[in-house]
């Protein structure tokens, strides 16, 4: 696969590595003063979100699952403080719950982009878990 087909927006099973990227350099710029990034911690977190709506309504196999939910996580804690932010993280609450209701319905919501692997598991059992352990959060 070419650089330019790892990177194709159209192509919905990039959006979980570009997302778990920005979230890695939040990480760095928000926590790490000391190492100098080309953008400020909000910055990435912004890429996070946009990135995050995106690809939000994508069926199973995305494999995005630990890394949505931490990324949804991390905006919850900086919405505390920032309406901006706030807004993004109810908007992605709802999307993700969304989707985690869609697979309620299913008999078997476990899949994959490919015939041959099972990586759309983890997603459906990080957002079931996610969702019957933080209702309010879910539904906020």
């Amino acid at each position: 696969m070419t650089e330019g087909m790892c990177n194709a927006t159209y192509r919905g099973f990039n959006y979980p590595h570009h997302t778990s990227n920005y979230w890695a350099m939040y990480h760095v710029a928000r926590n790490h003063p000391n190492i100098q990034t080309h953008q400020t911690w909000q910055w990435y977190l912004e890429r996070v979100a946009k990135t995050m709506m995106r690809g939000a309504h994508g069926g199973t196999g995305y494999m995005d699952g630990t890394v949505y939910r931490e990324c949804l996580n991390a905006m919850i804690e900086e919405g505390k403080s920032n309406e901006t932010i706030n807004g993004w993280a109810v908007t992605l609450n709802e999307s993700l719950h969304q989707r985690q209701q869609g697979w309620t319905h299913q008999a078997y919501p476990y899949g994959s982009e490919f015939g041959f692997d099972t990586t759309g598991q983890e997603e459906v059992v990080v957002w079931n878990l996610y969702c019957k352990q933080n209702i309010p959060a879910c539904i906020a």
